[in-house]
Parts: C-alpha cells; structure tokens; sequence
C-alpha cells in the first residue's frame, strides 16, 4: 500500500512538474510579450460625486463617464479627470438592459454606442444615443449558450467594446462551472451592430491554474488599449475568498495574452481596485477604478502603461532577456541588477549630444549616509545588461563610493551604455565607474552618451585583466579628472569629445583631463578631439606594454606649456604605440617623452606645412615625415624622397615627382618659396595651391619643368586677397581634359605681383583673374596664355601691364587668349613651328623603303632667336638637308643619329617677324620595315627668344605657342589577302561561299533558278579600303569549255550591235570591261555587276557555263596605295546524293545489303527473334564529295504505320515523359523534333548513327518495331558547306516466309497428279521401277511475299539418307573418282550436297522444279528404281526485296508391288467376279481395284500397289462384304499375300444400306419368293432357284453384320 502510494503521489508530481514546465512555454508561444514597463504614478485620487462600476471615455476635450448606482445608469462629464459631477440618469427606448453594472461605450463620429444587457443576463445589446442619456436598443449583437460554453454556463457579463483596424472585437466575461469560475472571451464582428462570433482562441485569459492564486477563480472587465504594436489589458480578479485586486495582461494580437509577472499591480491588503477604464491621454496614461468595498471611484495617473511603479520592481520580476521600457519621470532608487536585462528610457533613440531630448527617465539615488548608493551595482556573475536613453542623476548624492555604475570582481559581465546622461556625481574614490575584476574579463559599450558636471575623480574605472570596451561618440564636459581610467583593457575609442566651456561646472583638474593608459592596454583612439583642458590630454603610465593606435585625433588649446599634450611616463614600453595623422593645434608642448624607447608620432600635423617648432616635441620621438595641413592630406619630409613627395630642403617647400593633394596645398605661411623640381606635377582635386600668406614664391626648376593641373573646377592657385609679394615663375598650370576653374587666381588687391614665364593653357576659366586692382610691382612677361576658355588675363577694369607676353597667335590676344579692357599686351611675343612633307599619294605616308621630305617652317612675333632640336626615331635616314635663310646668322647641325639641331640668331639686327617661313628642310629614307615614326620639334630643348629683354626679371623667354610634330606612317603595301563570298537565290537570304582568296571560291548554281547573286563582306586587308567602286575584269586565258558558245547564243559575238547590251557583254567577256566592281562604303562592302552597274548586285544565271573563272583586280586604299588581287571562282552544280546502299545486320559483324534504292525506297526484313537489327550505309552515289561530320535525318510524320505512337507510348515514350529522360528524347525524335538518324562521314567511310544514343552508336531497329512504311528526310553538306536535302524511305517487312507449296508428279509430262503431303509434313511420292522416269513440279506455293524471279537452289541434305543411295550412283558410275567434265562427275557434287539436287524456278506465277543435273528449262526428274526412302532438301529462296528464307523439303520415295489373295462365296463353288479394293490411308495413290478369277487359290491380283496402309473393302451382292466398319487393313511394303477369305451369304435385302446386316428382312424376302425360279436378289447363292439352301445361308449368319462376320480374319 506504501509502495502505490508512492507511486500515485510521484505521477501526480511529475504531471505538475510537466505541466509547469509547459505552461509557460505555452505562454511565450502564443506571442506573450517580454517587455516590462515602468512609469511614475501617482494617486488613488478619489473622486468625491461618482461611485459604483465605471466607464470613461474620452471625446475631444471632454471625458465622459457612466457609472452605476442604485440599479440605475448615469452619464456625468468634465473637463478635467477627476472633476466629475453626479451624473445624469440614463434611459432607454425599445428595451432596457435586464441589469446596468455592465456596460461598454465608444463613440463614433456624434453617435454614442453602448454595448450592454439585453433582455437577459446571457445576451448583449446594441444601444444607440446621440448625448449619452437617452439610448434606443438596436439589436441583440451577441447571445452566449450552454452550446458555446458548456453545461455549467450561467451569464455573460463585463463587455468591453474594443475598435479593430477593421471590424470591431467584444471582450467580455464568462461565468461557468456553476457560477464558481469567470473567463475571458472575445467576440469580432465587420460592423459595430455584430452579430458577434467567437473567436476560435477562446477562452483568452483564464484563472490560475492554482485555485489559491489572487486570480484562481475569477478573471473580469477586460480593458483593452492598444499603443503601438502592443495590446494592453487590464482586468479585475480575485480566487473567491480574498478581494478584487488589478491584474495587467499584454499581447501582440489582442488574442494571446500573456499576464504580467507585476500581477497584481495594485494590491492593496485592505481594499479591493477592480473594473478599471484606462486611456492614453496624449503622454500620459488615466485610469479610474472602484475602490471595493465602498465602490467608490478613484483616479491614477502614470507617465506609461500601468505595470510597475519602480525599476527596481520590474527587475526583480524580470525574467533573464526581457526588457523593462521605463517612462519619464523620477525615479530616486539605486538599482541592484543580477540578471541579463535591457533597461530603454524614453529617449532610448535619441542622443544626448545631437538630438531634441524628450522628457527624461531620471535614475536619482537618495544618498543614504553610510551607505554606497550606485545608481547600477552589479550584483551577480555573467550579466548582459543594456542601458539605453536614461539619465543618471547623482546630485543627491555625497559619498565617495556613490557611483554611477559598480561591478567589483563579477565574472562575464557585459554593459551595453547607449545615449545616457551621467551627471553630477561627488567624489569617488577610484572613480565614479569602477568596475574590477583581476580574472574575470569584462566588456564594456559606451555610445553617445553625455558626461558631466562630476567631481574630481577618475571617471570611468576599469581595472583588472581582459576587459574590452568599445567607446565612441561620447561627450564629456565640465568634468573634473580623468575621463577615463584603464588599466589592462582592449578596445576602441572612436569619435568622443572631451573639452571644457571653463564657465559651467567644475574644471578639469591639473594632470587628470583625458584619458590615462596603464598596464597591458591594447586600444584604438580615432577622431577623438581634446579641447581646453589642462595637459596631459593623454596619459601613460609606466607599466604600459601594449599596443595603442592613436589616429585622425585633434588636440588643441592646450591650458599650459609645462607638460605634454601626450605625456608618457619613463617606464612605458612604447613598442606598440604609435600616434598618427592627428592633430596639435595651439599647443605649444605635444609630446613629452620620459621613456626611453621611441615613439612613432609619424604622420601628423604639427600646425606647420614645415613640421613640428622648436620645443614642440620631447624625448624620443620619430615625427618625420608630418602632415602637410590639419587634414593629413599630403605629407612632407625633411628629406628628399626618391620617387615623389614634398620635403623641406634649406627652408624652402621642394615637391618631386607627382604629387596629388586633396583640397590643394594650403600655403600659410609667411615667406614660403615653393620649387616644383623638373618634372613635378601637381595633380590635385582641387587647387594646387592655395596661398594665404604674404611673400609666398612658387617657382619650377627651370622655365617650364614643372607643371600644376587642377580638377574638381578649382583655380589652379588661390591667391586671397591683401596679401603682398606674391611671384609665380616658370609653372606650366595645364587644364588639358579637366574641369577647371582659373589658372591663378587673385580674390582681391594685392601688391607686388610677378607672373613671369608661365605656360598656362586649356583651362575652363581665365589665364590669370584679379579680383581688384593690383598695387605696386606688376611685373607679368614671357608667359604664354594659350586655349583658355576666358580670357588670357582678366581684370575687369583694372589696369594690368602685361607686355611681351605670347597669346597662342601670332595675332595677339585679339586673335588668341583675349584680355580685359585694363590689360595692356603690347607688344606681344608669338613663336610656333610646323612640318610640311611632300609623301606621295599621301602626307606622312610612305611605303617601305621610300623617299620623303619634309620642310620646317616657323611663325614669329618680336623673335631674336632660335635654338630647337628636330629629333627622329632610329629606322629613319636622313638622306640630306636644306637651310632656309631667316636668321642672319644660322645653321642646321646633325649632332647625332636621331636629332638635328638648328640655331639661328639676329646679330644687332631687327626682330623676325614674319609668318610661313622655312627653317630648314630634310629627306628621310624610309625602312623596309612598317611603323610609325614620330618626328618631334623636341619641346624640352626649344628656346626663343624675344626683343627687347625685359625688366626687371631680365628674363627674354618665349614660349612656343606650338611646335606642329609630324608622326610619319611608313606603311607596307596595301594587300588584300582573302574576303568573303556570299550568295543568295532572291538577294534577301545569303549564304557563304565556299572558299578563300588564296585558295579560290567554288559556288553551286542551280538552272532551277533564273539567277544566283553574289555579294562581299569581311575583307581581311591590311588597311582600310577607299570608298567607291574597285573594277575586277575576267581572265580570258583559261575559260570553261562552252563560253563563248553559251554567250553567243545570247547574241554576244563581236558583232553585237553598238549600244546593246550585247555588244557591252562582249567588251565585258573579252577583258576590255569589269566583270564586276568591289563596292566599298564605310565598313559596306557589296559586289557590283558589271553590265548592269550601280546599285545592281552581281548576279549569275543559273545555267551559266560551270568550271573555273579568274578574275583580276585592283583595289585601293583611303591612302591612296593599290593591290592587284586575283579572284577565282569555280561554278559547280548542286550537291546531289542519287543513291547509297543500306545494309543491315544482326551482330554488327555479318553485314547484307538492303533491298532497294534511294530513288524507289528500301526494304528491310525484321524479325521479333532478335532483339535488334542494325542500319548501315555505304557507297553513295553523289556528285561530289561529302564533308566529314553528321548529317541528321529526321522522321516525317505525316504517313507513319498503324500502331506507331502506341508502340512507343507502351515504352513510355510520351509528352509527359519527363525531362532528362531517355523517353523525353524519343518523343522529341518521334515527332521529327530531332534526327532519328544520322548519315555519318568520316573520309571514305560512312556510317548511320542512331539518333537517340548518339556518335558511335550504329542505328538499330528493335526486332518487334511496327511493320510498314516510314520516310526520312535529310540533309546532307558537300565540303563546300552546300547542302542537299535526301529523302529516305524504308519499309519494314516481316521475315520471308514460304510455308508450303504443292508437289505434282508425271509419268509422260502431261498428265500431273498432287504429291501426298504438305511442306511442314514432308511430302511422299511413289515411283515405279517400270517407268524409266517419274517427273516432279511445283505448284501454289504458299508465301508471305513474292518470290523473285530466277532459280532458286536446293541441296541434298547428306547427313541423312536410304540405304543404297551411294552403291545406287556408283553402280552408275557417279563417284568421286568419276571423270571431270563427265555428268557423273557433276553428279557426285550434287549427291554429296556441293550443287543443287534441283532448283524452284520462278516466273511471274509460274513455278516449276529444275532438274540440278540437265539444268534449266529441264524439269526434275527421278527415276523408277530410285533408291527409296526419305530425302532431305535445304534450300534458300528470296523475295523481291532480296529477303531469303531458308525452306527444307523432305520427300519420301515409295515403291509399287503386287497384293494377292484367295476370296470365295459361301455356298458357292464359282469365286470369280468378287470385286476388291485397297484404299490407301495415307498417300493419296489408288484405289487399286481387282475382280477375282475362277481359281481355287490366288485368284485375286492386284499390281503396281504403291507402299501404303490400305483398307481392305469387297462389293459383292448378296454377301456381307468388308467395309469400313470390318476395319481390314493391310501394310503394302512389299509383294503380299492376302489370308483366304470366304464371304457370308444371305445378305439379300439390306445389301448396300447402312445396316449392312443380315437379320429377319432377308429371311422374308426369300419366304416371299421361296420355291420359284428366279435369280435375283432372294436367291441368296446364285443358283437361279429360291430353295432351302437360301433360307439355310440366312439362317447360318442370321444376326451378322459387316462388322461382326470377320472378326477373326486377319488380311
């Protein structure tokens, strides 16, 4: 008993455990939400003129309220929540609600709508109103039965009337269990007047399942307000012993609920709140109750959702992951956290530094002296917490150990701090953070948060081992002592700013402003900005050993001078520290190095393009190279670079190489000079430089050396205004392909300018732009303005002195670059040089190993001198040289192969000015081998100068404005080595020609068609052909036979009448005109007929002579060089296949022919014994050779046998058959949609290829394929790639079969008699020694087809024959000795089975045997003493198709004897005349017949009886004689002697009938006759008397029959 007892209470365990386990999971699954929610409430506030049960709403500006009192229903208002007045009865028309406690009210538009009791406590009604006092019943919307609820259902009660997106939902209670239980149920409806039907999730909210809970027994008046995505009810409840407490439930669908772990909310040991209206009221949540037992009304009010009062209590409640939504408000907890928790204030998206705050969730500790109050104290081991959009607020708070957050020595904690406010916190020692933890890693995520206002104190504390942070986008301000404080921690400090407004707050103290490292630390700083505070902004201690990546940070306005900026103490190991690509600005100590190794500081902007001042830096420290500008966008050395870069050398900015620098290179500094070495490029996206500073000089190596190339539609140097001193010399400033603004650019006045020797063209905008008028020295000459989109120099009305400057024309700035109205340009300077050749057909080409000359001539504006290089490329020979006579003094010098160098110069005379005069001139000899050679007037050793030299730079440098090179093309001959051909019946459908150029061209023309036509595309040419007709005019020196024939015939003879069109055929056919033209357009290429010209294609007629045509042509190129190509082209016929021989196989080994031929079809046998039958081909009979490869044929389905598709379908071969599948492929075939077969090609050898198993698999036919006819149609293409289509057709037959045919024999070949026998049973033959000769013939021979015409041989079958047959032919001599050429010798072949025994002749339908000895047209015969026996024929005939069948004949030779005997008559002594017969029972010979002679013995003979079985029958009157029924037979195999038999009389009546018997008729018949002389029937014994010997034979055999009397007589 123990033992069950055990048992029942262990299941009953296990079930709860079970079922607890469940229920939650069940909870979460029906979308339960795991979000708490905290507000700042305050009341009850009672009201002091409403009681009893409630329900508010709001409309507009105005709360309603309808209360129950007294059994009655009233509706009171005001504008405040709690100013409500005693209410107004209501009253209703058309039906009252049977009680008024409960009822539900929303508005829409101006009709109130109550849901309510209708006439019973188990229906609700519909009420309508327009003022809310008086209301007209509408309709019965719901009606709730035992059916719905089951058999405890008692009422309905508590509706609340909730409003859907679409439709509308009633919650409301449900008492069942006999009034013990209350539940919660929903109902929806499309329209507000229901009817209202369950929702399938009912019943969706329950009692605890332990009837002791607060709500066990009971859950009542759901209220339902949706915010957001979430659904909130609040309901009343109660286990039936304790009072009505306020339970919260919340959803996602308003369907499944899941209750809140805060239940009950408000739960008053001593009053009971129950029935509550709530509604969110703007920001703020309302909510009215009654308080139980006086019913009376009070009000709440709460910043969120009503669930918790306190953070605190929401996370002792929380469960591991959820969130806890606190609303604004504040909230004086410090708050202990043990669990992985998400805490969001309400402005949990929004930063505290960026974005507009909403009112704010304050955490505000209450100091409690002796006490530590953190605002977060972690409380347990591996908490994730997430803290996002609070503020924490310590003012009230003075200890040193009141922090913000604390976590000592917990293992695996997380924080995630996002978008907080951390204010005001007191002193605290080691930190108003501190978080330790020696083995036990930490992670720490600080994001956008704000810091301010605390005290001296280490700020953020993290000590320990492992830690990681990620700290970014942070604001600290106001703050006094570190901000941070790490020691032994990993991470990233990314976007934080820390800085000082000195006016607000506690200062930041001396030594403890930014961030201080310690330990083993392994960090990231990136775009961090210290602003203002005291140094050190960063701090390192001596026990730093790890990495720190310092980057893209600003420090600036640093309070003192005495420490450093970064400040590291001596003991740091500084191996993973480096600080790059930041920022000091206004700090005059940056880096103070105590440690003795070194600290990599390398890049960053010291505040100076010249790198870090005097005292900056101490210690050891590498800076070098630093940043250009503030935002690192170039670098600079105190070294010269190797390739490129800008370095500082004697105090001057130097730039090598290409440099680029976004945003240009900012020149800030008095005094600056810049020199761009020979070859440098400034190539920026922006400005190449942009001068703020006086007395800045940017000048280039030499004149010209150095270039500035702007983009991005910047100037090429800004130059602001008020500056003094500012001299640009010697810069090419290239706007060549980009977008661009000015080349220098003045914003303002400035005063001493010089602009000397620059080269500034192709700019978007002005040469040069002033922006006000310049003072002092303008000293602006020996530039060259060039191919600028403004003008050359732009200044408005200012005055500019600009003389001796070059335009890029020879006619000024009018003509070239213009100026403004205040610039004066003259004189102006202008040199440009250009090449002339005289190449031939075309300038700067030559062929291969030619002659060109070329000729230099120069345009000069106020030029004194010359001095420039013509350089060549090696390959070119300079042939000779010619001065020109310009310059008073000059000469032209060939230093060394690939240049000549010319210098002229004026000796005291004028100035050259002067257009088109020739320098000098050259003749090149060209290579032998093609290329292009450029010919350079070498732009680096150019100088001219001008006159007079001008002041006070004393620079006299022209640029040329251009220098024309010359690219000479030395080309190899034009040629033409091959084009395509292509051909077309109707000129719209092409198709290419066989052949190539060099190999000629063969072409198919058909006489079917009028004409063929001929067209060109894709030469392959070495150079572009020239536009227009290139003539091609026919060999005559080899012709087809037949050409001129053909053409006269037409009427082309020399004598063609002038003007015709045959007399220009003629001209045409001889070689005097073209045959045709290669029409060249563009890339058009087009082949023209002759005789018809332009636009008319070539064409052919197509019975036009065949055999081969050359054609010779010219054609030309764009350059004017030419190519003689020769053309042939070989006409042939169409591709014709006449014939091919199939043949067919069982084995792939033993190969016969098909019957038939292409033109008439083919015939082939299958037979279901094999399981497949081959295809193959070879021989065809075609006019040309094939090309190798497959040429597919494909079934034609318009005439297909009977039985086709469903012989495939039984195979699976269907539409349906799925993809990939065999099946699916052979659907394709059998439809023609892919080839059944393929002829294949390979050389000489030719194969047919099945279709569905590919290459190499032969054809086969399957043995049990559908009989009858099928056609393929083909193509098949020549080597030409001409194609000819091949109709196949192929009749499958059955095998032949000749089942059986008769035999005729003759003894005189005129009178024939059928052979016994069939072809299946052998056949039987008698023959007879006395006939020398027994002939045989055939005849109605039974065959499935017919039988070809011809002999058709058969052999004698040697393995079995007669005795004797062998000594028979020897004794005849036939043997194997026999003579050769003898008929024995012939013989012995026939016998031994080597030639035919006989042959079927076969003629029409005539059939006949011939003899295999004497030949055709002798018929076979056999002769009388044959040996006899069975003989065995093979023999093999065919068909018309050639199908054979091979037939075995079997003939069995018997001989005739003589058959003897002895009959007589009972009662008789005469025994002649008995007649008896023999008939055969096998062979078809006989009957033989005898009478009987008068003899005692033997008197019957009966000769020439063939060998057979044979019936024994009599036929004599009066006596029983032998008939059928006596069944006596006899085995005729020789000579034979019948047994003695006499004959029983009396048989005198019945003789000849059926009976056949002698019986009582006999007897009366000879009664009748009895005593008289007569000799008929009664006369029983012939003796002519009627007597007692008659009467005694009757009565002797009386009861005999012909069956009966000659039992015992054996034959």
């Amino acid at each position: 008993m123990k033992t069950k007892n055990f048992l029942k209470v262990l299941g009953v365990l296990i079930a709860v455990a079970l079922l607890l386990a469940v229920l939650p999971m069940q909870a979460k699954a029906q979308g339960g939400s795991n979000t708490l929610n905290v507000a700042s409430w305050t009341g009850p506030t009672p009201l002091a003129n409403v009681s009893g049960r409630e329900t508010v709403l709001k409309v507009g500006d105005t709360y309603h309220m309808w209360y129950q009192g007294g059994g009655k229903l009233y509706h009171a208002t005001s504008t405040t929540p709690t100013g409500f007045t005693t209410g107004t009865e209501n009253v209703f028309t058309g039906g009252t609600p049977v009680d008024l406690n409960s009822v539900t009210v929303i508005v829409e538009g101006s009709t109130f709508n109550m849901i309510a009791y209708g006439a019973t406590e188990q229906e609700f009604a519909l009420y309508t109103s327009t003022d809310g006092v008086s209301w007209t019943k509408s309709a019965v919307v719901f009606t709730g039965t035992t059916e719905l609820f089951g058999a405890g259902f008692t009422k309905i009660d508590g509706p609340f009337l909730f409003k859907l997106e679409s439709g509308y939902r009633l919650y409301f209670q449900v008492k069942t269990d006999g009034g013990n239980r209350y539940d919660i149920y929903a109902a929806d409806s499309t329209t507000i007047g229901g009817p209202y039907t369950l929702n399938s999730e009912n019943p969706v909210l329950s009692p605890s399942s332990t009837v002791t809970d607060w709500d066990g027994k009971f859950v009542m008046h759901p209220w339902v307000v949706k915010d957001g995505d979430v659904y909130y009810m609040w309901y009343s409840a109660h286990n039936g012993s304790s009072a009505q407490r306020l339970g919260m439930a919340k959803s996602t669908d308003g369907l499944h609920w899941v209750k809140s772990p805060g239940n009950p909310i408000i739960a008053d040991p001593t009053l009971g709140y129950a029935e509550p209206s709530v509604i969110k009221d703007g920001n703020t949540w309302r909510m009215w109750l009654i308080a139980r037992p006086s019913d009376q009304v009070v009000y709440y009010e709460a910043t969120g959702p009503f669930e918790f009062q306190t953070i605190q209590a929401a996370i002792d409640k929380a469960s591991e992951g959820d969130t806890i939504n606190v609303a604004a408000g504040t909230y004086n907890e410090d708050l202990e956290i043990g669990k992985s928790i998400t805490l969001l204030g309400p402005n949990a998206d929004i930063s505290p530094n960026t974005g507009t705050r909403v009112a704010e969730a304050v955490v505000a500790p209450i100091d409690e002296t002796g006490k530590a109050d953190p605002a977060i104290l972690i409380t347990s081991n591996n908490v994730a917490l997430t803290v996002k959009g609070i503020k924490f607020d310590m003012g009230n708070t003075h200890d040193n150990s009141d922090r913000f957050v604390e976590s000592i020595n917990k293992t695996g904690v997380t924080l995630n701090i996002e978008k907080n406010i951390f204010a005001s916190a007191p002193s605290c020692i080691n930190g108003n953070w501190y978080i330790t933890g020696t083995t036990n890693p930490f992670s720490l995520t600080l994001k956008d948060n704000f810091f301010t206002g605390s005290k001296d104190s280490n700020g953020i504390s993290l000590w320990g081992n492992g830690h990681t942070v990620d700290i970014q986008d942070n604001v600290w301000q106001d703050n006094g002592g570190w901000a941070v404080n790490f020691n032994n921690v990993s991470g990233t400090f990314n976007n934080n700013k820390l800085f000082d407004t000195e006016d607000n707050g506690p200062d930041w103290s001396n030594e403890q402003a930014g961030f201080l490292f310690a330990s083993a630390n392994n960090l990231t700083l990136t775009n961090n900005i210290f602003d203002g505070l005291p140094n050190p902004y960063i701090r390192i201690y001596d026990s730093f050993s790890g990495t720190l990546d310092a980057h893209n940070n600003t420090f600036e306005n640093a309070e003192d001078s005495t420490l450093g900026a970064i400040r590291i103490s001596a003991g740091a190991n500084l191996s993973g520290a480096k600080f790059e690509n930041n920022s000091f600005i206004n700090v005059p100590f940056a880096v103070q190095n105590l440690a003795a190794s070194n600290l990599d500081t390398s890049p960053n902007w010291w505040g100076s393009i010249k790198g870090p001042a005097s005292g900056t830096i101490s210690g050891t420290v590498t800076y070098d190279p630093w940043c250009g500008d503030a935002a690192c966008s170039f670098l600079v050395s105190g070294t010269e670079p190797g390739e490129s870069g800008i370095f500082v050398q004697n105090g001057n900015l130097v730039i090598k190489g290409q440099v680029n620098v976004p945003g240009g290179i900012e020149l800030n500094e008095p005094g600056l000079t810049v020199v761009l070495k020979d070859g440098a490029v400034v190539h920026n996206t922006s400005p190449c430089f942009i001068v703020n500073a006086d007395n800045v000089t940017i000048t280039s190596e030499t004149i010209g050396g150095a270039k500035c190339v702007p983009t991005g539609g910047a100037n090429g140097i800004d130059v602001a205004a008020g500056l003094t001193d500012i001299r640009v010399a010697g810069l090419e400033i290239d706007g060549t392909g980009e977008d661009t603004g000015d080349g220098i650019h003045f914003a303002g006045v400035v005063t001493d300018v010089l602009l000397v020797d620059n080269f500034i063209h192709d700019l978007d905008g002005n040469g040069v732009s002033f922006g006000g008028q310049p003072a002092g020295l303008q000293d602006i000459h020996g530039n060259l303005f060039m191919n600028n989109t403004g003008k050359g120099i732009e200044a408005g009305s200012f005055t500019v002195l600009a003389e001796f400057n070059s335009w890029g024309n020879y006619a000024g700035p009018t003509a070239g670059d213009g100026i403004s109205s205040g610039v004066d340009a003259d004189p102006w300077t202008h040199v440009d040089l250009y090449l002339g050749t005289t190449g031939t057909p075309s300038p700067h080409y030559v062929l291969t190993g030619g002659e060109i000359t070329y000729e230099i001539y120069g345009n000069f504006q106020n030029v004194i001198g010359a001095d420039f290089n013509l350089k060549y490329p090696d390959g070119l020979v300079v042939k000779s040289t010619t001065p020109g006579t310009v310059f008073e003094n000059q000469s032209i010098l060939t230093t060394t192969p690939g240049k000549i160098n010319f210098m002229g110069y004026q000796m005291g005379g004028s100035a050259v000015t002067g257009q088109n005069l020739k320098l000098f001139s050259v003749t090149f000899t060209a290579p032998a081998t093609a290329g292009t050679f450029a010919i350079d007037l070498d732009e680096t050793t150019d100088l001219f100068s001008m006159a007079p030299t001008s002041e006070p730079s004393s620079s006299n440098n022209i640029y040329a404005a251009q220098l024309q090179d010359a690219v000479l093309n030395v080309v190899d001959p034009l040629s033409l080595t091959d084009i395509e051909l292509w051909e077309s019946v109707d000129a719209s459908y092409w198709t290419k020609v066989y052949g190539t150029l060099a190999d000629g061209y063969t072409m198919v023309i058909d006489p079917a068609n009028a004409f063929e036509y001929l067209d060109a595309a894709n030469p392959v040419v070495n150079r572009t052909l020239a536009d227009g007709l290139h003539p091609f005019t026919l060999d005559t020196s080899s012709l087809p036979t037949g050409f001129y024939a053909y053409w006269a015939a037409k009427g082309v003879t020399e004598d063609a009448v002038p003007g015709t069109w045959q007399a220009r055929m003629w001209l045409i056919i001889t070689g005097e005109e073209p045959m045709f033209y290669l029409k060249v357009d563009g890339d058009s290429y087009d082949l023209i007929d002759g005789l018809q010209g332009e636009p008319n294609r070539l064409r052919v007629s197509g019975d036009y002579p065949l055999g081969a045509y050359h054609f010779n042509g010219t054609v030309s190129d764009t350059l004017g060089f030419t190519d003689s190509v020769a053309v042939n082209i070989t006409f042939i016929a169409p591709l014709s296949l006449t014939d091919i021989e199939l043949l067919e196989s069982v084995d792939l080994s033993t190969w016969t022919k098909v019957y038939g031929t292409l033109a008439e079809g083919y015939t082939m046998v299958i037979d279901p014994v094999n399981e497949f039958e081959y295809l193959d081909a070879d021989n065809p009979t075609v006019n040309r050779t094939l090309a190798n490869g497959l040429h597919p044929f494909t079934l034609d389905t318009s005439s297909l046998p009977t039985g086709f598709y469903p012989y495939w379908a039984a195979k699976g071969v269907t539409a349906d058959a799925p993809a990939g599948t065999w099946q699916a492929h052979m659907w394709l075939i059998i439809n023609g949609n892919a080839p059944m077969f393929y002829l294949k090609v390979n050389g000489t050898s030719y194969d047919l290829i099945d279709g569905l198993q590919g290459d190499p698999n032969p054809l086969r036919v399957s043995g049990d394929y559908p009989l009858g006819a099928y056609h393929f149609n083909g193509t098949v293409t020549d080597t030409f790639g001409y194609t000819g289509d091949v109709a196949v057709s192929i009749t499958f037959v059955e095998p032949l079969s000749l089942t059986d045919i008769e035999l005729l024999e003759s003894v005189d070949l005129s009178t024939w008699t059928e052979v016994y026998g069939t072809l299946a049973d052998g056949y039987t033959m008698a023959i007879d020694p006395a006939n020398a000769f027994e002939y045989l013939d055939a005849d109605n021979p039974t065959v499935n087809r017919t039988l070809a015409d011809g002999l058709h041989p058969f052999y004698l079958d040697t393995t079995i024959l007669p005795d004797g047959f062998y000594e028979y032919w020897a004794d005849q001599g036939v043997t194997a000795d026999a003579t050769e050429g003898t008929w024995q010798a012939r013989m012995w072949l026939i016998i031994i089975g080597e030639e035919p025994m006989f042959y079927l002749k076969v003629d029409g339908d005539s059939y006949d045997l011939i003899d295999g000895l004497q030949g055709d047209p002798n018929p076979l015969r056999v002769s009388g003493d044959y040996p006899l026996g069975t003989y065995h024929f093979i023999g093999t005939v065919k068909d018309i198709y050639d199908a054979t069948d091979s037939v075995q004949v079997q003939i069995t030779f018997v001989g005739t004897y003589t058959v003897t005997g002895t009959f007589s008559m009972q009662g008789r002594n005469f025994r002649g005349g008995i007649p008896v017969t023999l008939t055969a029972q096998t062979l078809p010979y006989g009957p033989f017949a005898g009478e009987t002679l008068d003899l005692l013995s033997n008197n019957l003979v009966i000769e020439h009886v063939s060998g057979d079985t044979y019936l024994i029958t009599t036929n004599q009157p009066r006596y029983l004689n032998l008939t059928t029924a006596s069944n006596k037979t006899i085995t005729v195999d020789g000579a034979k002697t019948l047994n003695a038999l006499m004959l029983r009389g009396g048989n005198v009546k019945n003789e000849g009938t059926s009976q056949d018997a002698i019986d009582i008729d006999d007897a009366s018949l000879i009664g009748t006759y009895y005593g008289q002389l007569i000799s008929t029937d009664p006369d029983a014994n012939f003796d002519g008397k009627v007597n007692i010997l008659d009467l005694a034979l009757v009565g002797g055999n009386f009861g005999l029959t012909s069956g009966t009397a000659y039992t015992t007589w054996v034959p």
